[in-house]
């Protein structure tokens, strides 16, 4: 989940490789070298050298890849490779620069991230950064800039200079900071976590020191680009914008800031900036400047251009409409420069400043309007998008990497937001625990129409609030917004994650000096870091903390009596208590922005972390960090599955356990997020749903939908069903009425649709009973189609235990768009299950680009519960397949199976599938 007690309460080249271009695009197109590569690596006291690194680094990899140590995510390595990250370590480059550098008004060197506490020395000298006036870099999310243009003019130099970067251990210097300030609880995980103490000290990644989903894995290194950046008058850094529709004049207004740098303080900046739409034919606009920049050598320049709202395509969130997206370019000219090499082109591209964005035209509101539900007064709170109320579908999103400097994997990150896109969802929720994500990032959510939730880097702690801790915090919040902001994907900031509601519930035992905490509380989230977000982005909406009652908490002094009320902002919901494959257990409340339960991995990923030594079950109980273990999956498995009945060979009993949890995490999920969306139309009018979690940083236990090796558990592949635009939703509620709702996320004229609800029993594949009902239904809405009881369709409570429910929602061409089920009884007490005698037939093989894409005809003699298929082989470790996890009503079943072929060879065997279903537990009947 996504806090740590939840349930306890409740030499350099002058060319640069590819990945490092690309990445910096993104920044400028000023002259710079990018020092990626020729590092060395080296600890304390000598004993490990390492040399020709690339950058981005970190220590834990840099060790791997020469062979030193095996994968910290391996065996026990997150345990037995500590000694890393206690140990301090130092960076070392050696790099010359050309006499066209040395003739640069400016020398800037730039660190883009430095993971976390160190120093930088540069010819021997120890550096100031330019961005905080501090010699100590204690910020892996800020930027730091250093002037070396002195340093590196010397005689001596101007052939040969050399670059150290020391980092100190980040383990050490938590516990150093923690000794010097009042005590700021949480001070230590849980012990089961197997982590380290006083994150919240650190501004790195709170989940390297451990989460109850991943390892403590206390980083450190180089795990963004070095750029040394070289000009004779400014670069752009920055562009954030802000759309405005204006409907009176027919007129998009594009109000941007500029953010423009120079090399050193007090600078003259004299020239023209030129906006250019490259979309829009004949768009350039100019504007003079002829300003200062301020004591860092920064200056913020504000302007307006426009367009025809007739030649715009609006941006839409995914499943609403196409993601338009249109280039803005913003070129500054400068005036009155020395000449040192005449008129040569490239003497006038090294003065001229460029910088390219991608935006996208959409408005976005957060609407908290008053209501009055359930008999007390709240606040609607739900996302208006070019004027149309969007249920927000998704997912919460934690860093792909546990290794910051892996944080970005680009086919990774790619897989997962396209699976995002492909599951029907529009929102993910970007948590507080991890990182500002790199700006590719952010280009594919543009891309995918995936809306962003955005945590500010905080979570589940209380944080301390010395000056230099919050000047830290100020800088990393100027500094990522400003980058970030201009993507339409971002929807909304939240300054936290959970620690409005872990101070009121007392969740780190902070009641004996609540004043304190209450007081530092405000000081750090809304006197700074609100206050930031909203100078550098005062368009969008920035809550207070997540969960939070929004609008609401303002009104009660920032701090909620209850942040978890239903009638206000979003809540998180986690409830092992009841029954969770049961809608009636769940809240109707007004968003709800983190819900989910656990599973365990697939064997087969289990086994690929395991030594020869290793016992699965022992590893299985390492890698859970919940505090209530696996007994809450047990539990709910017991409730409606055979889970008593698992005997015999221990590999096969787990191998049922596993099966069992998915099945089990799939239900809870989907039935959970089914309430969710049937209640749009409730009084409360719940707007979203985003379940915890998308992924996974290593094998382990966990409340992911994605396995670490890219493969989908049973919950992803139901995610496509449960959160598509067209769904038919049944509800049972506690008197065995079933509520059938319709949910079109759709926008566009009026579309009729059948709902058929079809009466099987699990002997046969034979429809017993059908009914059916017409609907003409309008756009972007929920209707409750009937209400029906369970005797009036069963007959009889013994009938009950030998069928089930299944409905089919379909257009008028009678084509298929939506299905659902509904069980009367669970299904461990089911009566009548037949044996399916389940099989597989590689019906084709067709092999194009690298992919194998194979038909499997699966076979089955009557209903099979929930067919789940894994592939073991060894040359196939990562595939999807079309669907899995499902019920077979019909005796084949084709389901498509791709994956990554080099060479196209044929290598899946019938004997490499093994399928288990359902009935395989259950006494059958034949």
């Amino acid at each position: 989940m996504s806090c740590l007690w939840w349930s306890f309460g409740i030499m350099s080249s002058a060319t640069t490789i590819g990945f490092l271009v690309l990445y910096l695009v993104a920044f400028t197109t000023s002259s710079q070298i990018v020092l990626n590569s020729g590092w060395s690596l080296s600890n304390a006291n000598a004993t490990i050298g390492l040399t020709e690194l690339s950058l981005p680094s970190g220590v834990y990899t840099a060790l791997q890849n020469a062979g030193l140590t095996g994968s910290v995510l391996h065996s026990y390595n997150d345990v037995n490779l500590r000694w890393i990250a206690l140990d301090n370590w130092t960076y070392f480059l050696n790099f010359s620069v050309t006499d066209e550098i040395l003739a640069s008004k400016y020398i800037i060197l730039t660190f883009h991230g430095v993971d976390t506490i160190g120093q930088v020395h540069f010819n021997g000298v120890e550096q100031k950064s330019i961005t905080t006036g501090k010699y100590e870099l204690d910020n892996m999310f800020i930027r730091h800039r250093f002037n070396i243009k002195n340093l590196i003019m010397e005689p001596y130099f101007k052939s040969f200079s050399y670059l150290t970067v020391t980092l100190t251990s980040p383990v050490t210097a938590a516990k150093s900071l923690a000794q010097q300030y009042p005590t700021t609880p949480p001070e230590c995980p849980p012990n089961v976590y197997n982590g380290e103490c006083h994150m919240n000290f650190l501004r790195k990644m709170q989940a390297s020191f451990s989460w109850d989903w991943g390892p403590a894995v206390p980083s450190s290194g180089l795990w963004k680009p070095v750029v040394l950046e070289y000009y004779n008058s400014v670069l752009i850094r920055d562009i954030t914008v802000k759309l405005e529709e204006n409907l009176e004049e027919d007129l998009w207004f594009i109000h941007m800031v500029v953010y423009i740098e120079a090399g050193s303080s007090v600078s003259d900046v004299r020239g023209t900036l030129r906006v250019i739409l490259a979309d829009f034919p004949g768009s350039e606009n100019s504007f003079r400047v002829d300003d200062k920049t301020d004591n860092r050598g920064e200056l913020a320049l504000s302007l307006t251009v426009n367009v025809s709202r007739s030649d715009v395509e609006l941006w839409w969130p995914n499943g609403y409409g196409k993601q338009k997206l249109y280039i803005v370019q913003v070129i500054f000219d400068p005036r009155d420069l020395p000449r040192t090499r005449g008129n040569s082109i490239l003497h006038f591209r090294q003065e001229q400043a460029f910088k390219s964005i991608k935006i996208g035209f959409r408005t976005i509101e957060l609407i908290q309007e008053e209501t009055y539900a359930n008999g007390k007064e709240g606040l609607s709170f739900y996302f208006r998008v070019n004027g149309v109320p969007i249920f927000m579908k998704g997912t919460n999103w934690i860093p792909a990497s546990i290794l910051p400097e892996k944080s970005f994997s680009a086919p990774r990150v790619k897989e997962l937001l396209k699976a995002v896109k492909s599951s029907n969802m529009n929102m993910i929720r970007v948590w507080g625990g991890g990182v500002y994500e790199d700006d590719r990032f952010y280009d594919l959510t543009d891309t995918y129409g995936i809306l962003i939730w955005h945590d500010l880097m905080f979570a589940c702690a209380m944080y301390p609030v010395y000056p230099d801790f919050l000047n830290s915090v100020r800088e990393e919040v100027h500094q990522n917004v400003r980058r970030i902001q201009s993507h339409p994907s971002v929807a909304i900031w939240a300054t936290n994650n959970e620690n409005e509601v872990a101070l009121v519930q007392n969740w780190y035992h902070t009641g004996g000096d609540r004043a304190r905490f209450e007081q530092e509380y405000r000081k750090l989230y809304i006197d700074v870091v609100k206050k930031e977000v909203e100078a550098t982005d005062p368009w969008r909406e920035c809550l207070s903390s997540s969960p939070s009652n929004g609008r609401q908490t303002e009104a009660e002094g920032w701090i909620s009596k209850d942040p978890q009320d239903w009638h206000f902002g979003d809540i998180h919901y986690y409830n092992y208590d009841l029954d969770a494959w049961n809608p009636t257990i769940y809240p109707r409340p007004r968003f709800v922005s983190e819900y989910g339960f656990q599973s365990l991995p697939s064997l087969r990923a289990l086994e690929s972390t395991l030594l020869y030594s290793d016992n699965i079950s022992q590893m299985i109980d390492h890698r859970q960090h919940s505090p209530l273990r696996n007994f809450p999956m047990t539990i709910l498995i017991k409730r409606h599955l055979p889970l008593e009945s698992l005997t015999g060979n221990p590999q096969e009993v787990l191998e049922a356990y596993i099966y069992f949890s998915q099945v089990s995490q799939a239900m809870a999920v989907k039935t959970e997020t089914e309430v969710y969306r049937a209640n749009r139309i409730g009084p409360m009018n719940t707007m979203g749903a985003l379940y915890w979690q998308l992924s996974d940083v290593w094998v382990a236990p966990s409340w992911s939908s994605i396995e670490f090796n890219g493969n989908y558990k049973i919950l992803q592949h139901w995610v496509k069903q449960f959160m598509a635009p067209l769904h038919i939703i049944p509800l049972v509620d506690s008197l065995k009425n079933l509520k059938i709702y319709v949910v079109r996320d759709t926008l566009g004229d009026n579309q009729e649709f059948t709902v058929r609800l079809h009466l099987h029993h699990w002997a046969g594949f034979d429809v017993k009973l059908e009914k059916s009902w017409s609907l003409d239904m309008e756009e972007n809405t929920v209707v409750l189609l009937d209400t029906l009881n369970f005797v009036d369709i069963f007959g009889s409570e013994v009938m009950e235990k030998s069928g089930f429910l299944y409905f089919l929602l379909e257009d008028t061409s009678g084509r298929i768009l939506s299905t659902n089920f509904i069980f009367p009884e669970k299904l461990k007490d089911a009566q009548g299950i037949a044996n399916p005698y389940i099989d597989v037939v590689v019906a084709s093989n067709r092999c194009s680009f690298s992919v194998s894409q194979i038909s499997l005809e699966v076979k089955a003699r009557a209903p099979a519960i929930f067919v789940y298929l894994q592939i073991y082989n060894t040359r196939i470790q990562t595939y999807t397949l079309s669907k899995n996890g499902y019920i077979q009503l019909e005796p084949i079943q084709m389901i498509r199976l791709e994956f990554e072929n080099e060479n196209c060879a044929t290598v899946l065997q019938k004997s490499d599938i093994r399928i288990l279903t359902i009935n395989d537990y259950l006494k059958t009947t034949q």
